[in-house]
Parts: structure tokens; sequence; C-alpha cells
């Protein structure tokens, strides 16, 4: 009976895909952008059913156990929750989400609570008409279990229908619509592996509630006192208009990152052009500035087109990510986003910049030395500072002007790209010159301090040995032996 339901789901999307190809084949004056737009949506209809298909069958059959971490649960369900927002406005419906507790410090399973918020909102996003109101709320029972209900003033549910709803592929006929028919069976297995239970209660024309209650263990307070090692972490900046997705990941990153934020695209490109963080992570729906824009500004501005930039979006389809791609972003993670892959993604971008500072350290602080061809900056930087390695007035304002950015920001980007200061490179590029005129013997040591910008020659001197080990005369001795 299982498999005549699934046979029969399969079935209609199989239909229109089919019925799309045919038309596209046999009517050469039809639409064809509207053909493929319907085979692009039965795919993913079928790649949903599939993938709940497999989940449901891993849960019954006790083969995927919950990945389970610790944290902050009501942060993350209010992120879960928020990643709807998007789609409740364009629908003119009001989201709402309540709670009396500050936190809820646990161990619980993310991608369990993911599928079950995102099934129980989507599916009252699905059902309610305009104007309607989804409320989600999370608080304590009388025996201190979790409570989390997802209540709409919709349509309601038959109550003829209501005994057979966490059935698989079965739905209300009269308020049919696209959907998988196992989302709700899907929920049920999912809040019983937590040990927990979900019930329903509707009524027709007065709304929907669906309640989970979940037993947790609580863990201890959250550690607020301020990371000693702060000034030391890399920066990341948050571009987010939604304040509950801005706590979740101040909370996914905190601990590794130094984290600011803006919840408008202009305030957010204003204090990335004064002070360039490590990785912007920006969401695309914004008021003002939105985040394509934000991408393509940050890209082709030379004090911030080195930064990398995850884009988050709750818009579905590939659309979305080829256009936050073609503004140059490097990443993209739709909403909700899943925590760990958050995390992977900022320590990959993160680490990329990591080993062109590795590989300029290996050649002891030479820029000329490292492959740059990839980074037009870093050329420019070269060409700039071995114009003018003679010229002593040469100095850090000097390259900050040559490079039309302030002085702050010309250490921002080249302590980002190099792991140094824009004096140390300076330095670093006189000291290496200097080694290759010693090593060629043709001029004296005072010669050779003047020739690489330095106006003291017992100063160069010091600063020689400080960076090599041996004084001028000693390095000249060495390659002479």
């Amino acid at each position: 009976k299982l498999f005549n339901r699934i046979a029969h789901e399969f079935r209609t999307p199989l239909t229109i895909i089919q019925g799309a190809i045919d038309r596209i084949k046999h009517d050469k004056n039809g639409d064809d952008a509207k053909r493929l737009a319907q085979i692009a949506q039965q795919s993913n209809q079928l790649d949903i059913q599939v993938s709940q298909i497999l989940n449901l069958t891993a849960l019954k059959s006790g083969q995927r156990p919950a990945e389970e971490e610790r944290g902050d649960l009501l942060s993350y369900l209010k992120h879960l929750h928020s990643s709807f927002s998007s789609a409740a406005e364009q629908q003119q419906i009001q989201l709402v989400f309540q709670s009396e507790l500050d936190e809820i410090r646990t161990r619980y399973a993310a991608d369990n609570w993911r599928k079950i918020i995102n099934n129980l909102v989507g599916n009252a996003l699905k059902y309610c008409p305009s104007g309607s109101k989804i409320e989600m709320q999370v608080g304590y029972s009388t025996t201190r279990n979790l409570l989390v209900s997802v209540k709409d003033n919709g349509p309601g549910i038959d109550p003829d229908f209501q005994p057979r709803i966490f059935e698989p592929f079965t739905r209300e006929r009269a308020n049919h619509k696209n959907g998988s028919g196992i989302g709700l069976a899907l929920v049920r297995e999912l809040v019983e592996a937590m040990h927990g239970r979900i019930q329903l209660r509707s009524a027709l024309g007065q709304g929907t509630v669906f309640t989970i209650e979940v037993p947790i263990e609580a863990d201890a307070p959250m550690d607020t006192s301020p990371n000693p090692r702060a000034k030391d972490r890399p920066l990341v900046f948050i571009a987010e208009d939604q304040p509950e997705i801005i706590d979740y990941l101040r909370y996914c990153l905190s601990d590794d990152y130094e984290v600011l934020s803006a919840r408008d695209g202009q305030t957010a490109w204003n204090s990335c052009r004064e002070q360039p963080p490590d990785i912007l992570i920006s969401d695309i729906m914004m008021p003002g500035i939105d985040g394509l824009e934000l991408c393509r500004l940050m890209k082709t501005h030379t004090a911030t087109d080195h930064v990398p930039i995850v884009l988050l979006t709750a818009k579905v389809g590939p659309e979305a990510r080829y256009a936050g791609l073609s503004q140059g972003a490097d990443a993209y993670l739709p909403k909700p986003f899943d925590r760990k892959e958050l995390i992977i993604r900022v320590e990959q971008l993160i680490a990329q910049r990591n080993r062109l500072r590795t590989k300029y350290h290996e050649k002891n602080g030479d820029v000329s030395t490292v492959q740059v061809a990839s980074n037009p900056f870093l050329e420019e930087v070269i060409l700039l500072i071995g114009e003018s390695l003679s010229n002593p007035a040469f100095d850090v304002q000097a390259l900050a002007d040559a490079c039309h950015l302030s002085r702050t920001q010309l250490f921002r980007k080249l302590k980002n790209l190099t792991g140094e200061s824009p004096s140390e490179i300076i330095i670093n590029a006189r000291i290496n010159q200097a080694i290759e005129l010693l090593e060629l013997g043709q001029a004296r040591v005072s010669e050779v301090a003047y020739a690489c910008g330095f106006q003291d020659p017992a100063y160069f001197s010091r600063l020689f040995k400080k960076k090599t080990g041996r004084t001028p005369s000693q390095h000249r001795g060495h390659q002479e032996d």
C-alpha cells in the first residue's frame, strides 16, 4: 500500500515534466521558458520527496541517530523562524515569534529541529491566505518539558481528515496544493526520535495549532564573560536586517571570531570600507542597499575587494545563487543555513587568505617573490615600493596615497593579505634589496644603505642585523667565503 502511494505521488510531477518536454518538442511557437520552469519546479519537488522518503525510512529503521550539539536552542529556533520572513512578507502574512525565555542552554538535534520547523511553518505559509497570522511560541510545560507550538488563523483542517494527518502521502483533498504528502509524517517521526510527542488542534475557519512537547536537559547558563583573545581573532562583519539571525550568527561564530554587525546595507558598506573585515556575511534582502549591491561595492573598491563574502538568502532556486556569485560572492548559503556548514565555509575562506600570508613569510617577507598574479592589489604594491626603494621620503603615508587609500584602510588590507603592516613590508623590501646589492660586492655598506632609502647607515646596520642575524659587513664576508 505504501509503495502504491509513493508511485502515485511520483506520477503527478513526472506527468507534468513529460508534458512540458512534449510541448517543447512539438509546439514550435510555445513558451519554452515557461515549460523549462515547470520542469525545474517539478524536478525540485521530486528531489524533496526522495529526500524526505529517505529520511523517514532511516528514522523508522533506526539507522540515523540524531547528532546533537550543545548550545542555545532558543536562538536556533528564532533563526529557523526568521528564515521565513521574506516569504511571509511577499505573501502579506504576519510572522510572530513569542517566548518569555532568554535562552535555552541544552543539547539538541539541530537537523531534527530544522526539518520540523521548516515543515510546520512552511505548511502554514502554504495554506494561509494573505492577511493571515502565523505565530510560533516557545516555553516550558508544567513538567519542565520544552513546548514549541506553531499556530495560524488560516482555513483549518477538516475533522474527518485530522486522524490521518500524520500518515505518509495523505492530504486533505479540499485544500490540495503542491507538497510531498510526507512532511508531517516525517515531523512526527523526528519528534518521537527525541522522545517527544506532537498534537494537533484545528477547526474549520478557525485556524490550526501544532504543539510539540520534548523533554530537555538544561545546561549551565551561557558564559558571557569577554574573550581575552578578542583582539587576535579574525573580524567577521554581518549585514542582516533580522536581529534574530544576527543573534544566531553571533552565537555560531563568537567563540572564534570577533563579530560586528549592521542591519542595513548602507551602514554595512560604510563600516566595511572604513575597517575592512576578514570576512563579510550578508543577507541579500535588506533595506536600502541590498546584499547583491553590497557585494558589488565590496568587490570593486580597492579597500575591500580582497574580503571574502558569504551571501545568505531565503530565496530558492539557482537564479538567486547565480545572481550572488556573478557579483563576486565567494560562497552562498540558503536560509535556514546549517551551523556546521557555515562554520566550515568561514574557516575555509579565511584559510585561503592565510595561505597567502604563509607564502609571504616563507619568502622572508619579500612580497615580490610571492605569486600574486591573482591579486592585482599586491602587484600594484610591489611596483610602487620597487619604484621608490631609494627614496627615503617614501613611507606608509606615501604608499597609502599612491594606492588611493587611507592609512587605516591600507594597514587593514595588507595585514589581512600578508599578516604584515605596511611599514614592515616597506622595510622588508628595502632589506631584501640591500641583501642583493651586498651580494654583488660592488658597493660599500653606506652606499647600499643610501641606495635602499636609509638616511642613516648606522641605523641601517642595526636593522639589517635584526632582520638577518648578521651585520651588512658580516653578510658580505659570509658570501665571499
